[in-house]
């Protein structure tokens, strides 16, 4: 009963985030008071159906929540008219993403949003697979923004069921695909607000289910043509260094199977592209961690400090993962944490998809509340250090207080001697 109340309650704030979200066009939906509630309900959920079996008619809060996801207005950002305009680059127009700019192309339905947005003034940071794929899009939605933008969603929902189906199979538990699929920031940035994250994370938990070289070489190379920083997981894929030459292998001659099969749809440029893969995104405060420890340091050392520390880091869980002393998955989920937490200016939503879907392979309840702890920080969009620790610790107190509370609840004689104990002290 306490769960069925908790799933309506969550449906229906999720109904009401995607009404409300029509009405924020300016994209700064994602930190209001209501999705950060929403977040936290959504923490709830996940330490709820932790370990418990769902039921049939638990299944249609997923369905009811994908459906609803799928009619919300965009709301935490506009990369996907990024992804929409470089299918029309390619497809209508025959320029090159990673060439052109975005405002080199004639006035037409993508000038008024793309107005005043840093990234129309930067080449295409995405993989060729990537821009493929949007060329595909634009060719279903016949060059159409609503249509598009559609297809995105579906695109997105695809590579969220398969990450849940792949995850199903890797742990061989149904609650750890249901959590992911109810979980808030996974549905606002996913079905939601399309995003590529959950394509990666797709194909990189495919290539960690399918064992056999090739088939993990061409897995894992898909997820680099998406987006190229997806290379440093390779490794973490094998499990001795025979294995992991092999993978290595593969993965480098699917590499460059894709680009020339690419080649004549996309038409991309090789150096171009390259460059334009390193330099998407880079600010001078690159690093949320190093700007917030030394915010009066010049923007030239911040930068040489972040990537310095994502190296030392980086070869810190190399070494762990070839000691043994962490498994491929948890290398895997620390390397991606690693990513966003050295190298990104701002703490965004989707910069965690990838570490919450890897996180919830885990049994250990440091993962749990890792998924706890990002789905509450995310919601509230952490600008710093500080309060990406006052986040930490609110979340694993709060979640500590609603396990013991629920567990009360769940047994109506605990709840008794709980309350007897509390009134004898």
């Amino acid at each position: 009963m306490i769960r069925l109340a908790l799933g309506l309650l969550y449906l229906i704030l999720f109904i009401i985030q995607a009404v409300f979200s029509y009405s924020f066009s300016d994209y700064n939906f994602h930190s209001s008071p209501l999705l950060f509630v929403l977040g936290g309900l959504g923490a709830l959920m996940t330490a709820v159906w932790w370990r418990r079996l769902p039921a049939r008619l638990d299944w249609l809060l997923v369905a009811a929540l994908l459906v609803v996801a799928v009619a919300t207005f965009p709301g935490t950002s506009r990369d996907h008219l990024r992804y929409l305009f470089d299918g029309e680059m390619i497809r209508i127009w025959h320029l090159s993403p990673y060439v052109h700019l975005p405002y080199e192309v004639p006035v037409d339905q993508y000038s008024q949003p793309f107005a005043h947005i840093w990234w129309t003034r930067i080449p295409s940071p995405y993989g060729p697979l990537w821009e493929a794929m949007m060329v595909g899009v634009n060719f279903i939605s016949n060059n159409r923004l609503v249509g598009g933008l559609i297809a995105l969603k579906l695109l997105n929902l695809a590579g969220l069921l398969a990450c849940a189906w792949y995850l199903y199979r890797l742990t061989g538990r149904k609650s750890v695909a249901y959590v992911l699929l109810i979980n808030p920031v996974v549905l606002a940035d996913t079905v939601a607000t399309p995003h590529t994250d959950i394509v990666m994370a797709a194909f990189l938990l495919m290539a960690g289910y399918y064992q056999r070289a090739p088939v993990r070489g061409l897995l894992t190379a898909a997820a680099v043509l998406i987006k190229p920083h997806m290379i440093i997981f390779w490794p973490f894929l094998a499990k001795s260094w025979r294995q992991g030459v092999v993978v290595g292998v593969w993965v480098t001659v699917a590499l460059v199977g894709l680009l020339l099969a690419l080649k004549p749809l996309v038409g991309f440029d090789w150096l171009p592209m390259v460059q334009a893969a390193q330099g998407g995104g880079v600010t001078a405060r690159i690093s949320l961690l190093m700007y917030g420890l030394f915010p009066w340091a010049p923007a030239q050392y911040i930068y040489l400090a972040s990537y310095g520390l994502f190296f030392a880091g980086y070869a810190g869980i190399f070494w762990l993962y070839v000691r043994h002393r962490v498994s491929s998955w948890e290398a895997l989920a620390l390397a991606s944490l690693l990513v966003p937490l050295c190298l990104t200016g701002v703490l965004l939503p989707w910069h965690f998809m990838l570490p919450i879907t890897l996180l919830l392979l885990s049994d250990k309840r440091i993962a749990k509340m890792g998924v706890l702890f990002f789905t509450f920080l995310v919601m509230r969009s952490a600008v710093s250090v500080l309060e990406l620790l006052i986040t930490a610790v609110v979340v694993m107190m709060g979640y500590l207080i609603v396990r013991e509370v629920y567990h009360r609840l769940s047994e109506p004689r605990g709840l008794l001697l709980w309350a007897v104990e509390g009134l004898r002290s």
